[in-house]
């Protein structure tokens, strides 16, 4: 099987409380073409979110590629990897459990974790995104934008500074 006939997809979902705004992202590379898809829901949880990446990844991924024969699906969600490679039992979403097995019957679909917040572009950047989705990440200019193209944004998580560790001081009366 040759690459053309592959297309990676790389996904994630967030939620701002759980339940709470959710959000989605899916980044599908084809021939080295990058398509970013995304959307959320008012009220969700992070594992629909997560579910809901997969299921629109696969399905933006087979529209526009006939005839697609292979996808590689990375996510940094045991839950959902575990569940389609390891049987895990399935006590919730099941409306979105049977939408991604429908999806993945006629198609050829590996399935990939990877470790979250890692530095794989990627997956940065389906963070990225979901997190916006939810409403995570604020209207900051500063923030890196999406890109149309190419690599992704490299992302930082801001570390506590020292002083917020400390303890207040007692004042002297």
């Amino acid at each position: 099987m040759t690459n053309s006939s592959r297309v990676t997809i790389f996904t994630d979902g967030a939620c701002k409380g759980n339940p709470g705004r959710g959000g989605w992202a899916a980044v599908l590379i084809r021939n080295g073409v990058q398509q970013v898809i995304c959307g959320g829901e008012p009220r969700t949880t992070n594992n629909r979110m997560e579910l809901m990446a997969a299921i629109k990844g696969l399905e933006a991924a087979a529209i526009a590629t006939h005839p697609v024969q292979e996808f590689v699906l990375y996510t940094d969600s045991q839950y959902l990897v575990n569940t389609m490679t390891k049987g895990w039992k399935r006590n919730a979403n099941l409306d979105l459990w049977e939408r991604l097995d429908r999806l993945v019957k006629t198609r050829q679909v590996t399935w990939k974790w990877v470790r979250g917040h890692n530095g794989t572009p990627g997956n940065e950047l389906a963070d990225t995104i979901a997190s916006r989705e939810a409403g995570l990440v604020g209207s900051d200019p500063s923030a890196p934008a999406a890109p149309s193209s190419g690599e992704a944004p490299k992302t930082a998580r801001a570390k506590p500074s020292s002083r917020s560790l400390r303890r207040p001081r007692r004042s002297r009366l």
